[in-house]
């Protein structure tokens, strides 16, 4: 068998090439480091208050995986009273507890963020509902103008024209 001839074929440009992430892992390790030294009571205090919006982060398996946004957002402003609440109080590891051991406080952080799931759950079916009944609204304020124009014009107007070929 005769050999195939190759031409003048190029080989591909090779793209560009990614990183294993490596340096971003070592730097966000470092900085988060860093902060838990200088801010351990914050952290403590966010560690416990931002659990819904982690467990969020795991069990949320749609395509976008947004849920956890939602969640975090309102988590997270549910847990900004009780951090300003730490930050005047000299940000001690003993006002953190205090204030994890004070039950109002957790049901501020935990009722945000089940408001949060609430809001990401509902919110696409009111839209789609919301949708649904402008098209309504709209098909019917056409149909309404399409009869005028049947009344002002003739029937005729509401017929399909026939094809005509040449």
């Amino acid at each position: 068998m005769p050999a195939r001839k190759q031409g003048n074929k190029k080989a591909p440009a090779p793209g560009p090439q990614r990183s294993s992430g490596t340096g971003l892992k070592v730097g966000l390790t470092s900085i988060v480091l860093v902060v838990l030294a200088f801010f351990y009571p914050t952290m403590i205090l966010l560690a416990v208050a931002m659990l819904p919006t982690g467990v969020a982060m795991i069990v949320d398996r749609s395509p976008a995986r947004m849920g956890w946004v939602c969640v975090g957002g309102l988590n997270l402003a549910g847990t900004i009273p009780a951090l300003a609440e730490l930050w005047s109080h000299g940000g001690t590891l003993e006002a953190s507890v205090d204030i994890l051991g004070q039950i109002f406080n957790l049901l501020v952080f935990y009722l945000s963020a089940a408001f949060g799931w609430l809001l990401y759950v509902s919110v696409p079916q009111m839209a789609a509902l919301v949708t649904a009944l402008t098209a309504r609204t709209v098909i019917a304020t056409l149909r309404a103008r399409q009869k005028k124009l049947v009344d002002l014009w003739g029937p005729e107007v509401g017929r399909h024209p026939e094809v005509r070929e040449n």
